[in-house]
């Protein structure tokens, strides 16, 4: 016995998170982390404390996407001071 129909179960089905996720230009988060971090300059700032800066220059950023990316990116270009903190890495001169 075989049956001859296809049922479609995902259309029209989406998440808000997925139009806004994809909206974003690549490097955009990376641009945002760099610029906050440069305003406090020599200085750690917390995750929070980043991602409150990333979100007024790009609107709401999920915190694993933060996170991620200095997670990736460290010893490159970021310090990790402590649990959760994080500074530009200093260019030796």
């Amino acid at each position: 016995m075989s049956i001859a129909f296809d049922v479609q179960t995902s259309f029209g089905i989406g998440t808000p998170a997925e139009d806004e996720s994809m909206a974003r230009a690549p490097g955009s988060v990376r641009d945002a982390i760099v610029a906050y971090l440069s305003t406090v300059t020599g200085q750690e700032a917390s995750v929070t404390d980043i991602r409150a800066g990333v979100s007024e220059k790009l609107g709401d950023v999920p915190p694993s996407s933060i996170r991620s990316y200095l997670n990736l990116n460290v010893p490159e270009t970021f310090e990790r001071t402590g649990r959760g903190r994080y500074r530009l890495k200093k260019k030796v001169s």
